[in-house]
């Protein structure tokens, strides 16, 4: 069909109706001049017209031809039966109410889910170039560091990889922090990203106002600038565009603001509200690796991943070399340093995506488990249909033509089902969205986006083809001459009805048993995370918040020891703050300090590299505000820091590893910092072990240094100048103040009064309870916990309902049969016994294969399970008993239908004698018909016999 035919045909398929006519007025004037013709022959009026008719032909079939000719035969065809499908809604409003809301329910959970996963794992980052981006980081697979590939280059290996390097076209560095803005009479908290300035350029971002960072403002020696993100620009300033060339306050710093980002940039993970330039001397920087820095790089053209890896690792000796003074040679070829390059969407989803497809795949159970409801709705309605069916081919359909109108039927089912699925979709991606911890990346991306409309699209069609095909497949497989005579059932349509019956009562058992499976292991893995002990006392009583004092408020340490003395005494005078402490870093908060600690005297010198051991600066008051028990020795004290007095506490495994038993440690001599000049600190304490990464991760060795220490980094005197204050709050009944019951946050701003109290300038940021840190600890497995149980109660609902309406269609299609059996003296009892059983042999080998598909899937949920192993688990302790209610809610009524069936319903038989036969009733299974309290027998002579 060439281009101008198929624009004809659309065209005039735009104008049926004048088309239609216009053919009906040529038939009538053709009609008209012929009986005219006739009439000039002799014949009368009557007779002219009827040769007339006899001389045309079909005028129905002309005009059908005529329409086939002119527009698109398929289109119209298809056209007709999804107006009959139409039709089929008004002819059972109920049946369609039925059947469209479950689809509606299955599709609209599968969708909902997709968009999750299209959001997350299937959109790409909003990069331009993606595929070039690559995430740099360091791994040390000979040090004993449990870093496994998270350590990250520092300064000396970028600007190495920046002046020398050849297969990046720019590398970028930056880190996140909390930064106070000055911005009316009370300063206020925001997150700062300090980058260098190639991140823009690595990015492809350009400025929406003013410029982005360049060289000069990286110089150690330039004028403090910024540049502002949009969204803080439209709420903080109103998206005033005279702001650029203005001045800000940024702890402490006046900064010229430079520029403003455009809308919808964000740098990966994290967006910032302010960007600072990093301003290294290169005259001063050493070679070290870092736990702070986040980088990533820009692929030069045909290089590949491994041929950067490859330049990288060739890179390293040479910054070592370039910037002594830290990492020697030897070090890095003990520790074997070496890069560990991955694709930067790769490193910014992580792990979740098992997570997403295991729950995709749950939910994809439900779908079908729905799509098997329809399909058994669709099969009672075709038996209804088998004679018009039967009609239907008689008087010329084929079984093409006939399995055409039962697909298009079924399809417009499946996407009315999907339209309304998709409203449900919008309120399940809500619902996503409130359910998440903070566990999965990328979640404010999702949405319904065009790939969601396509699957669902693509969704509801699949819906249709499947419920629409065993409904064909009978169709094509009944007898037409015995459809059209008997127009009932026949006995082998009554067997193939209860196997296709029984086939749906299997599977559907099957995927509600893999979903339930599937959230009972999940329950398992989330009660077994609540029992463990994180190691501190009632979380949910104690509030936390950081408070940074930058240099340039208060340069002294000292100075800034002794704020801090003032906050924690203000903060104590607080009613309802039973205590009060303050460290670097608090459990499960992410934000962790690493060093290298050897042991006076130990097994490793001074010249061996030890394990890297987490390390935090605290206050006097932490561990018993956290409730950390002291195990043996004292605590950090304010006259520790006012004095500086060279002690330390260290974790009670970081004992046993190292010296024995907690007591062994008393009184031992432990440093950090430089090995060449070492500060030696004694151990006066021992505390419980903490979960400090996470719930479900062992808890790691830790040391807490006083909050300013002698001979660390510098010289000169050290002090952690961003702390995060822990206020442990009694109930009302306790301590008689105001303070709401369970309700930390209730103190809140009494604490900035009373912070203020102290330095007006100091606002309080990442305030949360511990509780909310120890909750997003297991944030994916109480996001995956309750999608499943939702996916599961729903399957259930949708299960017990569909077999409940399998096994009454079986009961209803066996009334005769057991009309039969009750006349022949079998009691109701024995009856909806046997229906019972029948309903306990199918859900037994429903939950045989529901048991061995869970077994086999279970081990694709073992990387979300905590505690428990999902195979050997499911082997061991998971029994059929459980699952009973299956084959027991089958048919709670199907059993009292028996009561109501007609005990004499085997004389129908005799209304029509003359279409009786001799026949043997044999009923299914091989269970022989008796009368009651006749012995049991398989001799064929003990049949009755019915004339």
């Amino acid at each position: 069909m060439t281009p101008r035919l198929m624009m004809n045909r659309l065209l005039d398929a735009l104008r049926q109706k004048p088309l239609d006519e216009e053919f009906d007025e040529e038939i009538q004037a053709h009609l008209e001049m012929a009986v005219e013709d006739y009439i000039l022959h002799g014949l009368s009026a009557e007779e002219a017209e009827a040769a007339a008719r006899r001389d045309f032909g079909h005028v129905e079939r002309a005009k059908e031809r005529h329409r086939d000719v002119r527009g698109f035969a398929a289109v119209d065809h298809i056209a007709r039966h999804i107006r009959f499908g139409l039709f089929s809604f008004r002819r059972r409003p109920g049946l369609a109410a039925v059947a469209v809301l479950t689809l509606a329910l299955g599709i609209g959970a599968t969708s909902a889910v997709f968009s999750v996963v299209n959001g997350v794992l299937l959109k790409p980052l909003s990069y331009e170039r993606l595929e070039d981006l690559v995430a740099v980081w360091l791994t040390a697979p000979g040090a004993p560091t449990g870093s496994e590939g998270q350590l990250s280059p520092g300064e000396a290996l970028y600007f190495t990889a920046r002046e020398e390097g050849r297969a990046f076209e720019e590398i970028g560095l930056w880190n996140t922090h909390r930064v106070a803005i000055a911005r009316g009479p009370e300063p206020e908290a925001a997150v700062a990203a300090s980058v260098t300035p190639d991140v823009f350029p690595l990015f492809r971002v350009a400025a929406s106002y003013g410029r982005l960072f360049r060289d000069a403002d990286a110089a150690p020696a330039a004028a403090p600038t910024a540049v502002l993100d949009y969204g803080y620009w439209l709420s903080r300033f109103g998206g005033d565009p005279t702001v650029v060339g203005n001045d800000l306050r940024v702890d402490g710093t006046e900064r010229r603001i430079i520029g403003v980002l455009p809308a919808g940039f964000s740098l990966p993970e994290r967006r910032a509200d302010i960007y600072l330039p990093h301003q290294w001397d290169p005259a001063r920087t050493i070679f070290t690796v870092s736990f702070t820095y986040r980088a990533v790089a820009r692929l030069a053209p045909d290089v590949t991943l491994e041929q950067a890896s490859a330049e990288l690792a060739r890179l390293i000796p040479v910054s070592v070399e370039q910037f002594p003074g830290g990492m020697k040679l030897e070090g890095i070829e003990m520790i074997e340093l070496g890069p560990n390059l991955r694709p930067l969407k790769d490193d910014v989803v992580g792990d979740v995506g098992n997570a997403l497809w295991v729950l995709l795949g749950g939910v994809a159970l439900v779908f079908l488990i729905a799509c098997a409801n329809v399909a058994n709705l669709f099969l009672v309605r075709a038996e209804e249909r088998r004679r018009e069916i039967a009609v239907r081919s008689a008087i010329g359909a084929s079984r093409s033509q006939v399995a055409a109108q039962l697909f298009a039927e079924s399809a417009v089912y499946g996407l009315t089902g999907g339209a309304i699925g998709l409203l449900l979709t919008i309120s399940g991606v809500r619902l996503l969205k409130t359910l998440d911890p903070g566990g999965i990346p990328r979640l404010e991306e999702v949405g319904l986006h065009p790939p969601v409309f396509a699957f669902t699209f693509a969704t509801s069609l699949l819906a249709g083809l499947l419920f629409g095909l065993l409904p064909v497949i009978r169709v094509g497989r009944q007898n037409l001459a015995t459809a059209l005579r008997d127009g009932g059932r026949t006995g082998s349509q009554d067997r193939r009805r209860r196997v296709n019956g029984g086939i749906i009562v299997v599977c559907q058992t099957a995927l509600v048993l893999v979903l339930l499976v599937a959230a009972g292991l999940m329950i398992r893995s989330f009660l077994a995370l609540r029992a463990v002990d994180v190691g501190f006392a009632e979380p949910a009583e104690l509030l936390t918040f950081r408070v940074r004092i930058p240099e340039a408020q208060i340069a002294d340490p000292r100075e800034v020891a002794l704020t801090y003395e003032r906050i924690s005494h203000s903060l104590q005078a607080i009613p309802g703050v039973a205590s009060v402490g303050a460290s670097s870093s608090v459990t499960m908060d992410g934000a962790n300090r690493t060093g290298l600690i050897w042991i006076e005297n130990g097994a490793l010198g001074l010249d061996e590299l030890p394990p890297v051991t987490r390390i935090k600066w605290i206050t006097e008051g932490y561990f018993e505000t956290m409730g950390i028990p002291l195990v043996v020795g004292r605590s950090i004290s304010w006259s520790d820091i006012r004095d500086d007095v060279p002690v330390g506490v260290v974790t009670e495994n970081f004992a046993r590893l190292n010296f024995g038993t907690a007591a062994a440690a008393l009184g031992r001599r432990v440093t950090t910092g430089d090995p060449a000049r070492p500060a030696w600190r004694e151990i006066v304490g021992v505390v419980g072990d903490i979960r400090n990464d996470g719930v479900d991760l062992p808890a790691p060795p830790v040391v807490y240094w006083p909050l300013t220490m002698l001979g660390y980094q510098t010289s000169g005197l050290f002090v952690s100048r961003s702390m995060i204050f822990a206020l442990r709050v009694e109930s009302p009944s306790s301590s008689g103040s105001e303070v709401p019951a369970g309700d930390p946050f209730g103190t809140l701003a009494a604490a900035q009064q009373a912070v203020w109290s102290v330095n007006p300038s100091l606002p309080l940021s990442d305030v949360q309870t511990m509780e909310g840190l120890v909750e997003r600890s297991m944030a994916r497995t109480s996001f995956m916990l309750s999608m499943l149980l939702i996916a599961a109660t729903v399957a259930l609902g949708l299960g017990v309902v569909g077999i409940y309406g399998v096994v009454s269609n079986i009961v209803s299609v066996r009334r005769r049969e057991i009309g039969i059996r009750m006349s022949l003296g079998a009691s109701p009892l024995e009856v909806g016994r046997m229906i019972l059983r029948e309903g306990m042999v199918l859900a037994g080998i429903g939950i045989a294969i529901g048991l061995t598909v869970a077994i086999a899937l279970s081990r694709q949920l073992s990387s979300l399970l905590y505690g428990i192993d999902g195979p050997a688990h499911l082997r061991g302790g998971c029994n059929s008993r459980y699952r009973r209610f299956d084959g027991r809610c089958l048919c709670p009524r199907s059993p009292r239908r028996c009561d109501r069936s007609d005990e004499h319903s085997p004389p129908r038989l005799n209304r029509d004698p003359a279409r009786m036969t001799t026949m043997y009733l044999t009923p299914p299974h091989g269970n022989r018909l008796r009368a009651a309290g006749a012995p049991r027998t398989t001799k064929r002579s003990h049949y009755r016999r019915l004339p």
